[in-house]
C-alpha cells in the first residue's frame, strides 16, 4: 500500500493512541461540562445536608420521647451550647447526672432557630403549652425545612418555613 510506514502493519498504526489535538479537544469538552455541572452539584449537596439535619432533629425528638416513656420520667433535648442548636445537641439521662444518652456533633453552614430546650413528659407529651418549632436553613440552599412536634409529642417534618 502506498503511504504506509515500512514494516508496520495497519492495525499497529491505528492503535498508537491519541494525537495532541484530540487530547486537547477532549479536555476542553470535559472542562466546559464540569463548569456547567458544578453549581447544580453544590445546590444538590446543600439540599441533601438540609434533609439530613432535619432528619437528625426528627430522630432526636423521637428518641427523647421514647426515653421519657421508657424511663417514666421527663427527658430533655437541649443544645450543647445555650440556644445554639447548630453546635450540636444532647439527650441527658434524667436519673444519672452527667450521663449523656445521645449526642449529635456540631453542624457546619447550618442555622437552626428553635426553643431553648424540648422536654418530654413521662406520658410522651410535650412539657409546657407551646409546641417546639425548629426552622432549619443551610447555606447554599434556597429550600427550608421545619421540624415541629405537636403537644401530644409527635414530631413532623415539612418542606416550608414554620
Amino acid at each position: 500500500m502506498v503511504g504506509q510506514p515500512v514494516g508496520q502493519p495497519p492495525a499497529a498504526r491505528r492503535a498508537a493512541g491519541f494525537t495532541l489535538i484530540e487530547l486537547l479537544v477532549a479536555l476542553t469538552v470535559l472542562g466546559v461540562l464540569s463548569a456547567v455541572a458544578l453549581p447544580s452539584f453544590r445546590e444538590m449537596v446543600a439540599n441533601q445536608r438540609l434533609k439530613t439535619v432535619s432528619s437528625d432533629i426528627y430522630t432526636a425528638l423521637v428518641r427523647t420521647r421514647g426515653e421519657a416513656i421508657k424511663r417514666n420520667t421527663p427527658v430533655t433535648l437541649a443544645p450543647i451550647d445555650a440556644n445554639q442548636w447548630a453546635s450540636g445537641w444532647r439527650i441527658m439521662n434524667p436519673t444519672q447526672a452527667g450521663v449523656v444518652l445521645e449526642e449529635h456533633e456540631p453542624l457546619k453552614t447550618t442555622t437552626i432557630v428553635a426553643p431553648a430546650t424540648v422536654t418530654y413528659l413521662a406520658n410522651g407529651r410535650i412539657s409546657g403549652s407551646d409546641a417546639p418549632v425548629f426552622n432549619i436553613v443551610v447555606d447554599g440552599s434556597d429550600n427550608l425545612r421545619c421540624v415541629t412536634a405537636d403537644l401530644s409529642g409527635r414530631p413532623l417534618i415539612t418542606k416550608l418555613a414554620c
